[in-house]
């Protein structure tokens, strides 16, 4: 394995994908070709490109120093575009779900979401006081978030833009909402405070109960979606 190897075979991704070049999934495909690691050299990969391949440059994001990127010298650019969709889609899997549920709910009504913790959403808050209006520019409405699984792909590139956009026209810091929301004390669910009420047993229940009470009984869910939710747990 040489520097011109190393070289040919980043320019090679970068050239068949905009996805930034992971060292361990350069890793892999050095294993797998049988080019790493080198007999009686016991150096890092993370070396090995940096000594033998001037032409390339190996930086890790700031705030994950295990999450390193490959790129070809000069175009540090596709790495630090990494390290920030990174973070993004860190904040916005540390959202609150009532948070995420108002911006992407199907409605028609104004959108409003509550200031402090427990966050929820409403269409007819009992006051203006203590709620942030969700702008409708600012929404998706329709985005499907299953309650089970992180929100990726284009999906959360709209929908995180949208988050960020409306904190920063109302002064809301993310971070600190995240935080809060970590922060403050579960409070009584429904069921400890009506006997009648089960605990939720499925995702579908879950999606259900994170409605504000005037939607609930409105709420329609496709029907395979419907089936997936329920055999959720």
């Amino acid at each position: 394995m040489n520097g011109e190897d190393l070289v040919e075979r980043v320019r090679r991704h970068y050239q068949a994908t905009d996805s930034p070049l992971l060292l361990a999934e350069l890793g892999v495909e050095l294993r797998k070709a049988g080019a790493w690691p080198i007999d009686g050299d016991k150096r890092p990969l993370a070396r090995v490109l940096e000594e033998s391949a001037s032409d390339l440059t190996v930086l890790s994001d700031p705030s994950a120093k295990a999450f390193v990127v490959v790129t070809l010298k000069g175009e540090e650019d596709k790495a630090h575009r990494a390290f920030a969709a990174r973070r993004r889609e860190r904040l916005l899997g540390r959202l609150p779900r009532p948070v995420i549920l108002a911006f992407c709910a199907k409605l028609e009504d104004p959108v409003y979401l509550r200031k402090t913790p427990p966050y929820r959403y409403s269409t007819k808050p009992d006051t203006a006081d203590g709620w942030w209006p969700v702008d409708p520019e600012f929404r998706t409405p329709g985005l499907f978030v299953d309650p089970s699984r992180p929100v990726g792909g284009a999906g959360a590139d709209r929908l995180i833009s949208g988050i960020e956009d409306w904190a920063e026209r109302h002064g809301v810091d993310l971070d600190a909402l995240a935080a809060a929301e970590a922060k403050s004390p579960t409070p009584p669910s429904t069921a400890s405070a009506d006997p009648s009420v089960p605990t939720a047993a499925n995702a579908l229940e879950r999606l259900c109960n994170a409605q504000p009470r005037e939607l609930a009984q409105r709420l329609v869910v496709p029907m395979d979606i419907a089936l997936l939710l329920s055999r959720t747990r």
